[in-house]
């Protein structure tokens, strides 16, 4: 998986090391000695991973759930959603309509957290 790294200034940081932050740089990269500023490696497989869990029943034909995605800069983004289930979809078993109408909201939802983290690539979005 290709990787790169970013250059965070931190605490009272001098001129040249603000200049540098948010660029890509080697890993590890102190462009003086004595200096306190990290490098943050970026995972760049160009794919969000992304979760999600039930979080219950609402009224009527509604069931919750949570979504997280975590973007390849390591920034995570989540947001609870709801999915209306007709009543009469609502069963167990294998090939459950409920739990396939939830999985599809959760990837639908994720998808489009996923267009967040992509937002711009060159705008480096820390953890």
């Amino acid at each position: 998986m290709p990787v790169y790294s970013v250059f965070r200034a931190s605490g009272d940081s001098c001129g040249i090391c603000l200049a540098l932050d948010g660029q890509r740089v080697p890993a590890g990269h102190k462009p003086h000695s004595g200096c306190t500023c990290e490098t943050i490696v970026v995972h760049q497989d160009g794919d969000c991973k992304w979760s999600f869990h039930f979080a219950g029943y609402g009224p009527g034909d509604v069931v919750g759930a949570d979504v997280e995605v975590t973007c390849p800069d390591g920034g995570v983004i989540s947001e609870s959603f709801e999915v209306h289930v007709p009543p009469v979809s609502r069963g167990g078993g294998s090939g459950d309509p409920e739990a396939d109408a939830v999985l599809d909201a959760a990837e639908e939802h994720a998808h489009a957290l996923c267009e967040e983290c992509q937002a711009d690539d060159d705008e480096f979005r820390c953890c």
